[in-house]
């Protein structure tokens, strides 16, 4: 390869890198601002929860844990419908007038209290067998000051005092919000209080209900204003801050003036919403329910991965106590010593929260709002979080993307169809496949809706920017080869690059060559920039005769022209357009000289010499460089009659191969006979055509048509 053809394919590189480089990086623009549109959050969304359904349903963190409990830390105390029953009856038994008439919310206020008075008392029956932190998940049960239940918040109050581990739940109302009722019971003996909203508000493009990412702390002001779980599991690290493996460090807030990306526990984000609102965010990781297994020994299955006591139970343990049995063979003990007991409802159409295995592919499932904070709880306990890869390294993921984008867009350019594909293909398992392993061993996803939609812009957006290059290119080559061919040929060439291979085939064809009398005395008193003009005129006039009567032009010598009719493009009567160009290229010299006349120049005469037979039409030359052309022995008989129209005094002579044929339409002349032809053994019979004269142009400019008319 030659210097400058190595120059030129290292620009080409050069200027394909840049090209790259610049829709890589147009793309990543376009995906940031579809991604602050919150459009890739649906998609992953719905990501998000298939790999819960897929990877996480057998998800054990801790195999020493029995099989009845598969996660610590976290139990639950909830209420269903068979709780309110026993709460009546309960109710009944100490005394209380007109329970038949209370509703569910007065029930609930009475298990409520009557359930922290039984761990008070257990409390001090045994501290080591009561929870370590006791959370309500209730924000709505009721006024105070109802008269029916009138000592309900002192006795709530007091319950909370003896225990002294209580977190409160309270609603966050948005701005502007009208409460309909007043709050339910304040409990200022409460150990901590926290909001108990998940999502406030929801997010664009995704379902309010979401869980996949939830504010455990809102910086308000000099302050954090905590979530429910986040006081909960504050206040359990707090309690058991001194035993191995738990570290109270692993919760610590900082004040709200130092609070940044760098100050905030692991996997605990920092977001910023319009209007300067501040938010601590996770996102949780969901533990899979454990339908068919009892939580604990002797208690009924429950739809929960953690134990699960009901208030039937606690009556239970209520009656043991009184009778003196003491709580030691009470089935639930195990389920609840020094763990984090949330109490809530479990009940239909009440305090309903969806999770990502809501619709999951096993199953249809809507969970109580109080394991949905249990499982907060066991993420903030354990560290488990899930980590975004966007979120905790943004910079990485976005030179992964860059990557991506680019390799994509390269290989749209550089590679065949079939390896492109292949390619594509491959990246995609790749990054499949690291998400997964990403996924159960650290906790980490790929923000894979913007990955794959910047990579497959990228690759349209190369492949279309290469196709426009290539059309360019091709339609660059195809005005270069209708300056010798015909546009058909150009075309038929560009399509098939076979036909530009060395080598050729037989072809009956007419040839055509044609010279000027007197170019070397014309060139010699002409300066060279001017005869340069002036053929350049001459040429291009005669190439658009040839080229109207689908004529090829082989080459070009000085004033001389050499045209091939029937070849590459078959032409059936290639003989008759050879001398239809032949008459053509004459009436345009004589248009011409008018011109040049008019310019100073003296008229020129030019000879033609028409020749049929079969030839071989191909290339000829050498790999690098070569000439289309034909050769055969109508090739010299059309180049040796051209000079003998100086003999005869005609402009045009052609064989009797020629003459026979031609139809009717041209009148041709004989000029003599039994010719010898310099070269060849053979005589021949020669002859010529007529060419009707141009009419001149009238006064108006309009061509055969006299002035006025």
């Amino acid at each position: 390869m030659s210097r400058r053809r190595r120059t030129h394919s290292f620009l080409s590189r050069i200027y394909l890198a840049r090209d790259l480089t610049v829709i890589t990086l147009a793309i990543a623009v376009v995906t940031a601002v579809i991604g602050m549109s919150g459009l890739f959050d649906a998609v992953d969304s719905w990501l998000v929860a298939l790999r819960f359904n897929l990877f996480t349903r057998d998800y054990q963190p801790d195999p020493n844990l029995t099989p009845t409990s598969p996660f610590g830390d976290v139990c639950m105390l909830e209420f269903d419908q068979d709780d309110l029953k026993v709460a009546g009856w309960d109710a009944a038994k100490q005394g209380r007038d007109g329970v038949l008439q209370w509703h569910h919310r007065e029930q609930m206020q009475w298990m409520v209290r009557r359930s922290l008075e039984i761990f008070a008392d257990l409390r001090e029956a045994n501290p080591i067998y009561a929870p370590a932190v006791i959370g309500l998940d209730f924000y709505n049960l009721g006024a105070p000051d109802n008269p029916r239940v009138p000592d309900m918040a002192e006795a709530l109050n007091a319950a909370a005092a003896r225990l002294g581990n209580i977190v409160d739940g309270y609603r966050q109302f948005e701005p502007g919000e009208v409460e309909v009722s007043s709050r339910t019971f304040v409990l200022q003996d409460a150990a901590a209080h926290g909001y108990l909203d998940l999502v406030r508000p929801s997010d664009r493009w995704m379902t309010a209900h979401t869980t996949r990412r939830v504010t455990i702390g809102l910086v308000e002001g000099e302050h954090v204003r905590e979530c429910f779980a986040l006081a909960v599991s504050r206040l359990m690290i707090e309690a058991r801050g001194e035993e191995p493996g738990w570290h109270p460090d692993r919760l610590e807030i900082p004040s709200a003036g130092e609070i940044s990306e760098r100050t905030l526990p692991p996997r605990v984000f920092l977001r910023e919403r319009e209007g300067g609102e501040r938010r601590l965010q996770i996102h949780p990781l969901f533990l899979p329910p454990r339908q068919s297994v009892s939580t604990e020994e002797g208690l009924a299955p429950a739809r929960s991965a953690f134990p699960v006591l009901h208030f039937r139970d606690l009556i239970e343990l209520h009656q043991m106590m009184e009778s003196g049995q003491g709580p030691d063979f009470w089935p639930g003990l195990s389920a609840i010593y020094g763990r984090a007991l949330l109490i809530g409802v479990d009940m239909p159409e009440l305090d309903r929260i969806q999770t990502p295995y809501t619709n999951r592919l096993f199953g249809s499932h809507e969970y109580p709002g109080v394991e949905v904070h249990g499982q907060i709880v066991y993420n903030l306990l354990n560290g488990t979080a899930l980590a975004p890869l966007d979120w905790s390294r943004p910079i990485l993921a976005w030179l992964i993307l860059l990557v991506l984008m680019y390799g994509s867009a390269w290989c749209a350019g550089r590679l065949s169809l079939i390896l492109s594909i292949l390619a594509a293909l491959g990246t995609l398992a790749l990054v499949l496949l690291l998400d997964v392993w990403l996924w159960r061993a650290h906790g980490i996803w790929l923000p894979l809706t913007q990955w794959f939609t910047g990579v497959a812009m990228a690759n349209r957006s190369a492949a279309q920017l290469l196709a426009r290059r290539e059309h360019r290119a091709r339609a660059l080559v195809t005005q270069r080869l209708e300056q010798h061919v015909t546009q058909q040929v150009a075309k038929q060439l560009i399509h098939n690059p076979a036909m530009a291979e060395l080598g050729g085939e037989k072809r009956e064809v007419t040839v055509l060559f044609s010279d000027l009398q007197g170019f070397t005395t014309l060139t010699e008193r002409l300066p060279p920039d001017v005869m340069m003009g002036l053929m350049n005129r001459y040429l291009h006039a005669m190439g658009r005769e040839i080229a109207e009567e689908g004529g090829t032009l082989a080459n070009y010598v000085g004033d001389a022209i050499f045209a091939i009719f029937g070849a590459p493009e078959h032409l059936d009567d290639h003989a008759a357009h050879g001398a239809r160009a032949a008459i053509r290229m004459q009436q345009a010299l004589a248009r011409f000289n008018r011109e040049i006349v008019a310019e100073s120049f003296e008229p020129l005469f030019q000879r033609i010499g028409l020749s049929t037979g079969e030839v071989v039409c191909g290339n000829v030359g050498g790999t690098d460089r070569f000439l289309w052309t034909a050769m055969g022995d109508a090739v010299p008989i059309g180049a040796r009659l051209e000079p003998m129209n100086k003999k005869y005094g005609t402009a045009i002579l052609l064989p009797t191969a020629t003459r026979e044929r031609l139809g009717p339409e041209f009148k041709v002349i004989p000029v003599d006979q039994q010719v010898p032809i310099r070269g060849r053994v053979g005589k021949l019979d020669i002859f010529t055509l007529e060419v009707p004269e141009v009419p001149l142009p009238s006064q108006d400019g309009a061509c055969g048509q006299p002035a006025g008319e």
